[in-house]
C-alpha cells in the first residue's frame, strides 16, 4: 500500500527529475524565451537496462524556462545543478497523455506501470501545487518457467498529489545539510481513488488511499554518495551501513497514510479460501520511522472458521538510537542488537471473536472471545520501560465437552462450562526516590475467584533495568520488600473444591471444611512459632476455610524492608517471618 501511494509522487520526479540518459522524437516547439506561452516535447525515453520510462509527449504552458533548459534538467553528468534548476522552474501546468515504466526486478520478473492523462499545475519555483493523474495500472510477470509465475494486476483512480517540492527531493539526493537546517514539506498530501489488485486468483480492494505531510531534510552525507560508499566489498561497511542508517532516520518524517474499506477474496483450496473485509488501516508517521499503526474492523470468513478483529494498534514508537548525531560515528562504535530495539507506549488489540474448528479434536470447535488486551509503557531505560500497565479483559470461551487438555478437563470436573477469565498488572518506578510499586496483580475468574496483590520495593536502582546481567544482579542485591499485600474473594471455587474433595474421600462437605478450618488455626501457629501475628494469620484462615468469603494478608518489613541479602544469610526460612510484621482479617 505504502509504495502504491508513493510511487505516483515517482511520476512528476521522473519526468523533471530523472537524471539519465533520454532520447526524444515528435514535434518541438520552437526555441524559446523566459515564460513562452507552450512547449510541447515529443515522444522521450528516459534510462535503460533495468528502468525504462517511455513519455508519450508533454505539453508545457507557462514555462519559465527554455526549452533547452528544460532538457538541461535530465542530464547526468549535472546532478548537482539539479536543486537550483528545480527553484528557478515555473509552470502553469504540464500534460502527459501516457507514462510508461518498465522495471527488471530480478529473477526474470518484469513490471509494467503506466500512468494516463497526467495533469501538473501551478508550478512554482520547483514546487508543483497539484497533480492529477485518473488512471494508473500496473502489470507485473516473472518467468513462465520460474517456480513461483504470479501475474500481479493493479489499477488505481483519481490519484492526487498537492504540494510536491522537487527542489528539495533534489537537494535530498545531491545536497549535503547545512548547519541548522530543518524538515520541511516535500510532499504535502496525496490521496487515490479505488485502488483493485489481482493476483493468481486472488482479488483485494482498496476504496481509497491517503498519505499527509512527508518531510525531507538532505543527508549530513548525501544520499547518493552514501550509497556509493556502501559497496558490500568495501571495508567498514557495517559502520557506514549504521551511521547512514541514523542519519537517514533523522532526516525524514511522514504524517499518516490511510487504507479505507480493504476488502478482498484469497482463494485456495476448498478449506483455505475465504473472504476478509477491514474497515481502516492506519501507519502513524513520527520523527523518523513510522511511529503508530492501527487497524480496525477486521473479519475474516472462511468455510469452517470465523475470525473478527474489532482493533489492533502499536501506538507511541520510538528509535532513540537514531537521535545520536551521525557524524560522530567512529570505526570503533560498537552497536550491539538492543541498540536498534524500538520502545513503545500502546500496544492494544479488542473485540476479538474466535469460531474455527479444534485440529486437536475434530469432533469439537474452539470458540472465544476477548474484549481487550492492553499494555501501556513508558519510563523507559533504554528500551526497558519503567512503567507497565498490563489488562487483559473478559476472555470467554465456552469449555468444549470433551476436551482433551487436562487444564480445561479438571474445571470441568468441577462443573464449570465456561471460562470468563481477566487479568491487570499495574507498576510504576520513580528513579529519585528509588521506589519501585507494584500497584496491582490481579486475577479474576467470573463465578470462580478473585485475587490481587501489591507490593512496595525501596532501594531500587535505575541499573537494575539493563540487559547487562552482572550490573542488574549488583543492582537486585540492594533491592528492599517493604509492603506485600494479598486480598482474596472467594465466588464458589473454594465449595467446589471442598465438594470434589469431600466426594473423592466419601465424607460430608462440612466435615471436610471445617477439618480444613480447625487445621488451618492450630497449624500455622505451631508452624510460624512465637511469631506475633501467627495467631491472626491462623485465626483468619481458619475463618475463611470455615465460611469463604474474602481473606486479606498484609506483609511489612521492618527495619526498612527485607532484602536479598537477608535472604542469603538465612539458615532458617522461617527466620525471615521475624523481620516482617503480619496482619490478617477474613470475611469483613
Amino acid at each position: 500500500m505504502m509504495m502504491n501511494l508513493l510511487r505516483s509522487a515517482s511520476v512528476a520526479t521522473l519526468i523533471l527529475f530523472a537524471p539519465l540518459p533520454f532520447s526524444s522524437s515528435g514535434p518541438v516547439g520552437a526555441a524559446p524565451a523566459i515564460a513562452q506561452s507552450v512547449i510541447n516535447i515529443g515522444k522521450v525515453k528516459i534510462g535503460s537496462g533495468g528502468v525504462v520510462a517511455t513519455i508519450s509527449g508533454m505539453k508545457i504552458e507557462g514555462s519559465t524556462l527554455s526549452e533547452s533548459d528544460i532538457r538541461a534538467m535530465f542530464d547526468p553528468t549535472a546532478l548537482d545543478k539539479l536543486a537550483p534548476r528545480f527553484a528557478a522552474f515555473s509552470a502553469r501546468s504540464i500534460a502527459i497523455p501516457e507514462i510508461e515504466i518498465s522495471q527488471k526486478l530480478g529473477d526474470g520478473t518484469t513490471s509494467t506501470t503506466v500512468y494516463r492523462n497526467t495533469v501538473m499545475r501551478d508550478i512554482r519555483n520547483g514546487v508543483i501545487a497539484e497533480i492529477i493523474t485518473p488512471q494508473m495500472t500496473s502489470k507485473s510477470d516473472t518467468k513462465p518457467d520460474a517456480k513461483s509465475n504470479i501475474r500481479v494486476e493493479t489499477t488505481s483512480v483519481d490519484m492526487v498529489m498537492k504540494g510536491l517540492n522537487i527542489t528539495l527531493m533534489a537537494r535530498f539526493l545531491t545536497d549535503r545539510a547545512q548547519p541548522g537546517e530543518v524538515l520541511q514539506t516535500a510532499l504535502a498530501e496525496q490521496t487515490i481513488g479505488k485502488t483493485v489488485f489481482k493476483f493468481d486468483k486472488s482479488e483485494v480492494t482498496i476504496e481509497r488511499m491517503a498519505m499527509s505531510e512527508l518531510k525531507l531534510k538532505p543527508l549530513n552525507t548525501p544520499l547518493m554518495q552514501s550509497i556509493e560508499a556502501m559497496g558490500f566489498e568495501k571495508k567498514d561497511n557495517e559502520r557506514q551501513a549504521a551511521a547512514f542508517g541514523r542519519d537517514l532516520m533523522n532526516s525524514f518524517s511522514i504524517g499518516n497514510i490511510e487504507g479505507h474499506k480493504i476488502s478482498g477474496n484469497l482463494v485456495g483450496d476448498a478449506k483455505n479460501s475465504g473472504r476478509f473485509n477491514l474497515d481502516k488501516v492506519r501507519f502513524g508517521g513520527g520523527a523518523n520511522l513510522l511511529a503508530g499503526f492501527a487497524m480496525e474492523g477486521f473479519k475474516l470468513e472462511m468455510p469452517d472458521a470465523k475470525v473478527a478483529i474489532g482493533e489492533f494498534a502499536i501506538n507511541g514508537i520510538k528509535y532513540p538510537q537514531f537521535s545520536a548525531n551521525p557524524a560522530t560515528a567512529t570505526p570503533k562504535d560498537q552497536f550491539k542488537p538492543e541498540d536498534f530495539i524500538p520502545t513503545f507506549e500502546q500496544f492494544r488489540i479488542a473485540g476479538i471473536d474466535i469460531d474455527v474448528p479444534d485440529t486437536k479434536n475434530k469432533t469439537q470447535r474452539l470458540k472465544a472471545k476477548l474484549s481487550q488486551f492492553d499494555i501501556k509503557m513508558g519510563n523507559h531505560f533504554g528500551f526497558i520501560p519503567g512503567n507497565i500497565a498490563i489488562l487483559f479483559d473478559r476472555l470467554q470461551m465456552d469449555i468444549p465437552a470433551d476436551t482433551n487438555e487436562k487444564g480445561l478437563k479438571d474445571i470441568l470436573a468441577l462443573g464449570y462450562k465456561a471460562l470468563d477469565v481477566s487479568m491487570r498488572y499495574d507498576q510504576t518506578y520513580d528513579q529519585a526516590s528509588k521506589i519501585l510499586k507494584l500497584n496491582d496483580l490481579s486475577l479474576t475468574s467470573v463465578g470462580m475467584f478473585a485475587a490481587q496483590a501489591k507490593a512496595e520495593l525501596t532501594n531500587v536502582a535505575k541499573e537494575i533495568f539493563t540487559t547487562d546481567k552482572a550490573v542488574a544482579s549488583v543492582a537486585a542485591l540492594g533491592v528492599m520488600a517493604k509492603t506485600i499485600s494479598i486480598d482474596v474473594r472467594n465466588d464458589s471455587l473454594f465449595e467446589k473444591l471442598i465438594a470434589q474433595q469431600a466426594a473423592t474421600q466419601k465424607r460430608k462437605p462440612e466435615d471436610v471444611r471445617a477439618e480444613l478450618a480447625a487445621g488451618a488455626t492450630m497449624m500455622v501457629p505451631l508452624f510460624l512459632g512465637d511469631h506475633p501475628g501467627a495467631k491472626v494469620l491462623g485465626s483468619a484462615l481458619g475463618q475463611f476455610l470455615a465460611n469463604p468469603k474474602n481473606l486479606k494478608i498484609g506483609l511489612t518489613g521492618k527495619d526498612g524492608g527485607v532484602g536479598a541479602v537477608d535472604f542469603l544469610a538465612l539458615k532458617n526460612p522461617i527466620d525471615i517471618l521475624k523481620k516482617v510484621d503480619i496482619t490478617a482479617s477474613s470475611n469483613q
